[in-house]
């Protein structure tokens, strides 16, 4: 039954904060995952926006080197569901490797942090 609420959760999400999901590709690369275990995830779509879904990690760095602009931060809670909320990153600039910050609310839990172009 759960899984079924998560799915919703998920698709909501997406639909919700117009999430080009269907242009986005695996860039776990930029959060240092090389490896691609299962502490964090990346799908972006260069340029645009960034998902960065931290599973055993409390946050992590972004690398936003080839990029040029203001970024904002946002983080949304995949098991609740629910809005969009605010870290203690708001936005980041193009450029470099940026940190995203500390969650709202409890980190000892999944977060997925929606980073996308101002």
């Amino acid at each position: 039954d759960k899984s079924w609420d998560f799915c919703r959760i998920a698709v909501n999400f997406l639909i919700d904060n117009n999430i080009p999901f269907q242009d986005m590709k695996n860039m776990d690369a930029l959060i240092g995952n090389n490896e691609m275990d299962k502490e964090k995830h990346c799908l972006g779509k260069p340029g645009e926006i960034y998902l960065v879904y931290l599973a055993y990690v409390n946050t992590t760095n972004l690398d936003l080197a080839y990029e040029n602009g203001d970024f904002t931060v946002e983080w949304f809670n995949p098991v609740t569901g629910g809005s969009l909320q605010k870290g203690n990153v708001r936005s980041v600039k193009g450029g470099k490797t940026v940190s995203l910050g500390k969650a709202p609310k409890s980190s000892n839990q999944d977060w997925v942090v929606l980073v996308r172009r101002k």
